[in-house]
């Protein structure tokens, strides 16, 4: 099965990290995504760029509404996501517990939807 790691943290509080601290973190993070690639485990992984460069877009009564940030005011924003494969949730939250942003932050594990097999029928 495939999951999602969806990372959250607090720019805000990141902000008080030393370039050590960041250093040490980045070193922690080369060493696992290598750890589960080597694996079959990690598919594939992304950081994203600060929240002050999203943009969030809606569309209402036929006009699109955009909006400078993210979807959600809240202390901790959506910085990264790790597409993995596992064999069942148990398997996946082991998995995601070796990202270090878990320290500090919180990563969120859903599994992908499987649309092998479906037609239209399903979704009427």
């Amino acid at each position: 099965m495939q999951f999602l790691a969806l990372i959250y943290q607090n720019e805000a509080a990141q902000k008080g990290f030393s370039r050590e601290e960041w250093g040490k973190v980045y070193v922690e993070y080369q060493a696992v995504t290598k750890e589960l690639g080597e694996k079959g485990q990690l598919k594939a992984g992304y950081g994203l760029q600060p929240v002050a460069a999203a943009k969030t877009i809606r569309l209402r009564g036929g006009k699109v509404e955009t909006s400078n940030g993210p979807c959600f005011d809240t202390t901790d924003s959506l910085s990264g996501v790790n597409l993995i494969e596992a064999p069942d949730l148990a398997a996946a939250l082991e998995i995601a517990a070796k990202f270090p942003s878990a320290r500090w932050g919180s990563v969120e594990v859903r599994p992908l939807m499987d649309y092998k097999g479906t037609s239209s029928e399903t979704y009427k």
